[in-house]
């Protein structure tokens, strides 16, 4: 039996991280979820996970300032953004992969095996 790669899929949109957290799941992933950048901080000091799902925006912080505080946890650490929201001047400075919601989530999967393998 293979390990599953974990993940910590952060969005501020509760039905749309149900969701995905089905989707990876399904997929094959160890999934965690949260709304909180500070509650999967906190997590990662437990458990790091093997890469992070994140928003642009969460309710407690910006998708750009999770990557920074938890890349000083763990790094290097892959990181795909999936946004529905302007992108950031430049995303590829901080982002593995971006993604736009809703039209890009069927390339997820695939985006984050190719990071995992």
């Amino acid at each position: 039996m293979t390990d599953r790669k974990r993940l910590y899929v952060l969005d501020d949109d509760a039905a749309l991280l149900e969701v995905l957290a089905d989707l990876l799941d399904h997929a094959g992933f160890a999934v965690e979820v949260s709304t909180s950048g500070a509650q999967a901080l906190r997590r990662m000091e437990e458990a790091a996970p093997d890469a992070l799902v994140i928003d642009s925006a969460l309710g407690d912080m910006s998708g750009l300032e999770l990557v920074r505080r938890a890349r000083a946890i763990r790094r290097p650490l892959p990181v795909v953004l999936l946004t529905g929201r302007t992108l950031p001047p430049d995303p590829a400075a901080e982002f593995d992969v971006v993604l736009r919601k809703p039209r890009d989530c069927d390339h997820l999967v695939p985006a984050l095996r190719r990071l995992l393998s």
